[in-house]
């Protein structure tokens, strides 16, 4: 268990001594208990443990020194690439955040926050305001990625010069990874793959619901497209998050790439928090994806839980009926054919994604909230 305790540091100042109590760390038993895991790359190695930020006076000062080892200098090279709008998937991540003890923390820069690698001084990377559905807006604090000014010889030390504005009860900890990127189809196939049984429970709810609005008229059956609300093209790979309500479900491969540029997190159809932990695929929308023709948009479930293709044809939705065997008894892919169905999706063509945040899903008229 991480324990805090209060070491008292004397310094002197033009108006005399004077002492202070700053919280120290003793003996954690990781170096990165304190900081949330970055969904999208994977520690390769500690080169600075997670240390406080300690001030003395009107201007916080901390010196950081580090080497890279060999087998470090040879992993960001290998990422390297010629493209020069590319980051290298090997990173060095420079990452702040408040001292806590009770929780992890998201990352969070101390005030007026600067940063100098070897002399030269960097841009930091600017806040992302995110605002979950009857929330208030948050703000995301991104770690600084500083490989581009390190020196990458094992020989060499790398001195990091990080500077900011001490607050009153507010104290920091800073801490130094070199980060690989995970591989969009790595992190896919490793989803949990929804359960066909859940999916059509919900089908069964909603169509049921749907039947009870009016007294006069029986709907039983309703209609799910299948077009993603981030890159308003078909989705190849349909996840949402266990928390979410609806059955609308969102590219994976879109998800991550908005994510990527803007990690909000936040569920494109509902507008509430989804982490990439929280994703799931669902089996039914991924069978209904491998059967029904190119150019189908959309789905109609019935009361029962099965579903015919269908089309939108200048605002109407036509129904498809196919054979028996494809919209009712087929069995959904396994994982292994999963696998192999994104695999082919990263052949595809990269298609455009636009980061919309104001899609509606049916489920919210339904149900009367936002969900």
């Amino acid at each position: 268990r991480l324990q805090l305790h209060l070491s008292t540091f004397v310094y002197t100042t033009n108006h005399g001594t004077r002492t202070t109590k700053m919280p120290r760390i003793q003996s954690p038993e990781s170096p990165l208990l304190l900081f949330k895991e970055e969904p999208l790359f994977v520690v390769l190695a500690i080169l600075v443990p997670t240390t406080p930020l300690l001030s003395f006076g009107c201007k916080g000062l901390k010196q950081i020194a580090f080497r890279l080892k060999p087998q470090h200098v040879d992993a960001i090279r290998s990422s390297s690439t010629d493209d020069a709008n590319r980051e290298c998937s090997v990173r060095v991540h420079l990452r702040f955040r408040l001292l806590y003890t009770n929780s992890e923390q998201d990352d969070s820069y101390p005030l007026n926050l600067a940063v100098e690698v070897n002399g030269e001084s960097l841009a930091l990377p600017a806040p992302i305001p995110c605002k979950v559905s009857g929330g208030p807006i948050e703000w995301v604090y991104l770690p600084i990625n500083i490989v581009s000014s390190c020196k990458l010889k094992p020989s060499v030390v790398n001195k990091v010069c990080v500077t900011w504005h001490p607050v009153s009860g507010l104290h920091y900890v800073v801490g130094l990874f070199l980060v690989k990127k995970l591989e969009a189809a790595t992190i896919l196939c490793g989803l949990e793959q929804l359960s066909v049984a859940l999916t059509r429970d919900k089908i069964k709810k909603k169509a049921k619901r749907r039947a009870t609005i009016s007294d006069d008229v029986a709907i039983t059956r309703f209609h799910v497209s299948l077009t993603c609300p981030l890159s308003q093209s078909r989705m190849k790979v349909p996840c949402r998050a266990r928390s979410c309500r609806h059955l609308d479900c969102f590219d994976g491969f879109n998800y991550l790439q908005v994510n990527e540029r803007r990690p909000t997190w936040t569920c494109p159809v509902c507008m509430m928090r989804a982490p990439l932990s929280s994703l799931v695929v669902d089996q039914v929308f991924a069978h209904i994806l491998a059967n029904v023709p190119n150019d189908c948009d959309g789905v109609v479930f019935h009361e029962d839980g099965s579903w015919t293709p269908s089309q939108r044809d200048h605002g109407a939705t036509i129904c498809v009926t196919p054979p028996l065997s494809t919209a009712r008894g087929s069995v959904p892919p396994s994982r292994s054919s999963f696998s192999q169905q994104v695999g082919r999706s990263l052949k595809q063509p990269t298609i455009e994604v636009i980061d919309l945040t104001n899609s509606s899903s049916d489920d919210e008229a339904d149900c009367g909230v936002r969900c």
